[in-house]
């Protein structure tokens, strides 16, 4: 019961991604003249009048794409590799990371994305079960098929982190970074499904296929929790404990708490979100370790590093 209440309370939290509405620019106008007789000066000239082209308007930033037969809606800004390919909550469309994405795109490319049935993207035909590997199955086509190159660096907030580390599971050679955004551990999913009146998501076996968490060797990992705490104190300490388990699944991760923020870290936290997903990509390119938590700047913007070790 304190596991389904613990989610009710999460998925309070969640946003309602943007209507903006997709699609190709306009082409521009061709410039065209004809000629008019007009007085001049009381006598009568042929005169070339021209119309000026409308102006191209900005390409939109949000592509839908086919995965097979239903189409998904996808964000990206930025240009750089690796690119951060960030998953929201339950229930929750891309507009979850809108303060995220502009705070990142001049260091790399970042792109976010609906799920099936959210925001701009398709229903899930009825015939496919709406499982945590179908979800990674369509992200895998999606990003294939809209040109967006691995290695990436996964960012996943709530459920979007069971999304993420599954991703990484199936296909551990695309994935160069992960950043957990107080990613729902799978201890606190049911064993079926998870249900809301804007999505349905079967993850009973994801959760099995993660817990314990598969061992990351040295893959970058940076792990955000939040600083208010739920109310119950014995669901507290059991998700703080479940997160020091995921971070140390890597041996080059580091576990901070968002001090003034609840779950929606993305909303709330903005700029600590997007210090952990570039100084992942910052690893990534050096191909180093990542710098002590200490020696980092979260704690100028309000983060507390944790000893995942320390039970």
């Amino acid at each position: 019961m304190k596991t389904l209440a613990l989610l009710s309370a999460a998925a309070a939290l969640l946003l309602v991604a943007p209507g903006d509405v997709a699609g190709a620019p306009d082409a521009a106008t061709k410039k065209r003249c004809h000629v008019v007789i007009k007085k001049v000066h009381g006598t009568k000239k042929r005169v070339r009048v021209c119309t000026k082209p409308r102006p191209r308007p900005k390409p939109s930033a949000v592509r839908r794409v086919d995965v097979g037969g239903y189409k998904l809606a996808l964000e990206c800004r930025g240009k750089g590799s690796p690119a951060v390919v960030l998953d929201s909550g339950f229930g929750t469309g891309r507009g979850a990371w809108s303060r995220v994405l502009p705070k990142v795109s001049s260091t790399t490319r970042i792109c976010s994305y609906d799920r099936a049935g959210l925001g701009q993207s398709d229903r899930r035909p009825r015939r496919l079960p709406p499982t945590t590997a179908r979800v990674v199955t369509e992200l895998h086509a999606l990003l294939e098929r809209a040109g967006v190159a691995p290695p990436y660096v996964l960012g996943g907030w709530s459920i979007g982190g069971i999304d993420v580390r599954y991703y990484g599971k199936q296909y551990p050679a695309e994935v160069a970074g992960l950043v957990l955004v107080d990613g729902t551990p799978p201890a606190f999913l049911p064993t079926a499904r998870i249900s809301s009146p804007f999505e349905t998501m079967i993850v009973g076996d994801s959760a099995a296929a993660l817990d314990p968490p598969p061992p990351l060797g040295s893959l970058p990992l940076i792990d955000l929790t939040h600083g208010i705490p739920y109310e119950d104190a014995v669901v507290e300490a059991r998700w703080v404990d479940e997160q020091k388990r995921v971070t140390s699944s890597s041996t080059n991760s580091m576990l901070v708490r968002a001090d003034a923020v609840g779950h929606d870290i993305p909303e709330g936290s903005p700029l600590l979100v997007a210090t952990a997903l570039k100084l992942v990509v910052g690893r990534v390119r050096a191909a180093g370790a990542l710098p002590p938590c200490p020696q980092t700047s979260f704690a100028q913007m309000g983060g507390t590093c944790l000893d995942p070790n320390a039970r």
